[in-house]
């Protein structure tokens, strides 16, 4: 009878229960390599420095749960680096299918053609009895993944699909995911700031994201923008504007549901008039 036994460890090769890490399987069962396969063996077997045992490395990412059962939560060859953190597609995945509505969750993070960042982007497939309508789906489910998951591993985008795109042998087809932003437009008259607050927004946007390829249309995601930049938009203009704690609140909502240029300059101007302070 052949045994194998599973080792969560991490890059340390140390055992680690409580934490999404790698798997590695040892035990009587463990091959001695691939058939007339050095290089692969030498990527996928070794010797444990302290046990002597000899491991097989599975590729998987994972966690135990209730029972000793364990979840599989991706490869790691499927991490991307967003902003210079490591992000496992998987776990972001696992957080947006505990909400009842989502059936299938895939996680890509395209480079945007602007920025030249990878973005995090979650394609949904909702269940069929899903009773809600998509833009309250897609606010579930930004508050759940911002309730679970730091903020660079918030995706910036939200893609309802009704399938998801599969290669011939049945895996997800990546290549085939629909591009979350939109397509480039032309700059008219009616894309240029028309307003003091107007142009220093658009200076603002164009500073931060280090790029001139915008307007005062364009969303704060479709040219780049992510959670970590917002961030550091928000304390601008909270010291351009002079923005309260209290308004500070409708900024960071006019963030996130992607508002442009335009309406953004609409809101600070319509919390100045209420202050009576002019933006001139």
């Amino acid at each position: 009878m052949m045994v194998f036994r599973l080792q969560r460890q991490n890059t340390n090769l140390i055992y680690c229960p409580e934490l999404v890490d790698h798997y590695n399987i040892a035990g009587e069962g463990v091959a001695q390599g691939y058939w007339a396969d050095p290089e692969k063996t030498a990527q996928r077997f070794f010797t444990h420095p302290k046990t002597g045992e000899r491991l097989y490395k599975t590729g998987d990412l994972g966690r135990y749960i209730q029972n000793g059962l364990i979840e599989i939560l991706g490869r790691e060859d499927n991490q991307v680096k967003i902003n210079g953190y490591r992000v496992e597609l998987g776990e972001v995945e696992f957080a947006l299918l505990s909400l009842q509505a989502v059936n299938h969750v895939v996680i890509d993070a395209p480079v945007h053609p602007k920025s030249g960042q990878r973005q995090l982007v979650a394609y949904l497939v909702l269940h069929e009895n899903a009773d809600c309508d998509h833009e309250t789906l897609k606010q579930r489910c930004r508050e759940q993944a911002q309730s679970t998951l730091p903020p660079y591993m918030v995706p910036t985008y939200f893609v309802i699909l009704p399938y998801m795109p599969l290669t011939a042998n049945g895996k997800i087809d990546r290549k085939a995911l629909p591009a979350p932003w939109p397509e480039e437009q032309t700059q008219t008259a009616e894309t240029k700031p028309v307003s003091a607050t107007e142009s220093r927004l658009l200076n603002l946007w164009r500073e931060l994201l280090q790029h001139d390829d915008l307007d005062v249309n364009a969303g704060f995601f479709d040219v780049g923008g992510d959670s970590l930049i917002a961030v550091a938009l928000l304390s601008t203009l909270r010291e351009e504007f002079k923005v309260t704690a209290v308004q500070e609140q409708d900024l960071i909502e006019g963030l996130f549901m992607n508002t442009s240029i335009r309406q953004f300059a609409q809101i600070i101007e319509s919390m100045k008039q209420l202050d009576g302070v002019s933006l001139g």
